[in-house]
């Protein structure tokens, strides 16, 4: 346990000194500073003031796993060469929890942090396999968040089927209009509440309320793939959900990624390469949109 909590603070430390050079302040008790003053506590063994209740342990473990899985992002876009400057920055409102949709009467109604914290795992899971991933410079830029060539990227965190389906529309109005092939990334956490509502004591317990979750996001999944092949330039509609999963004494951030490929677009061979292998990064086998239909022709 002791190589955990000399890794924990390592990475607590590669944050705040990113931070204190970028010139970044954080805000106490919300988004990013909420997260690496609580792990940071964990790594050093302080006593905490909080009541020990679930609540506040759960607190403890969803901050470890946020900065975990923070430093593992910021390391790999750097590597990359990726300005980061402006995600931190955007990052340190809001709350840290995955799967807690924006409360309109809450005080972190406006939640960045998961969002930004999304784009930067993205564009680092891309980074890794060696794709030239860059972030559109300008901010709210129509286009997307980042692009691999002349393909661009959107990344959202749909609260609701609604939602997921005007925001692709818009997205898809916008590469008509430019021209451009995109891909669009829906995180579902929000959309399902995958946040863990409580530790399980034991495996069949969290496997009966993960079964119940994996049902839903599969009858969303496939009306989304459906919706989305009418709109002529998303090229691929990949998905992730990321939760934490605490069972017992154990936990861990799970992130899971899959990804379809319309691929009957009629887009130039370089741009369906670049397509193809963006999938890849969500998916080693992506599903292939011609399948699908053959599948709903045959029944």
């Amino acid at each position: 346990m002791t190589d955990i909590w000399d890794e924990l603070r390592v990475r607590v430390q590669y944050i705040q000194d990113l931070c204190r050079r970028l010139k970044i302040k954080l805000i106490p008790g919300q988004g990013l500073a909420q997260s690496l003053d609580e792990a940071e506590a964990l790594a050093e063994g302080r006593k905490q003031t909080a009541p020990a209740n679930e609540a506040n342990v759960l607190a403890s473990v969803r901050a470890f796993h946020n900065v975990w899985g923070l430093y593992d992002s910021l390391y790999a876009c750097q590597a990359a060469g990726l300005p980061i400057a402006p995600h931190l920055k955007q990052m340190t409102t809001g709350s840290a929890d995955f799967g807690v949709p924006s409360d309109p009467s809450s005080a972190f109604k406006m939640i960045y942090y998961k969002d930004f914290e999304a784009e930067l795992f993205i564009a680092a899971s891309l980074a890794r396999v060696g794709l030239p991933v860059e972030f559109l410079k300008e901010p709210n830029d129509p286009r997307g968040d980042m692009r691999v060539q002349e393909v661009f990227i959107e990344v959202k965190h749909p609260d609701s089927a609604k939602s997921l389906e005007r925001l692709m529309r818009k997205f898809d109005g916008q590469m008509r209009r430019t021209g451009s092939a995109g891909v669009f990334v829906a995180a579902l956490e929000d959309a399902f509440r995958l946040a863990s509502p409580t530790s399980f004591s034991s495996r069949p317990n969290f496997s009966s309320w993960k079964e119940k979750k994996d049902d839903e996001i599969e009858v969303f999944g496939m009306a989304a793939l459906l919706r989305a092949s009418t709109l002529q330039n998303i090229g691929v509609l990949a998905q992730t959900s990321s939760y934490i999963e605490i069972i017992g004494d154990e936990t861990q951030f799970v992130r899971r990624t899959n990804a379809v490929i319309y691929d009957e677009r009629g887009y130039a061979a370089t741009v369906n390469e670049t397509l193809r292998r963006i999938a890849n990064v969500f998916n080693p086998h992506p599903t292939l949109f011609s399948q699908v239909r053959k599948s709903f022709t045959a029944t």
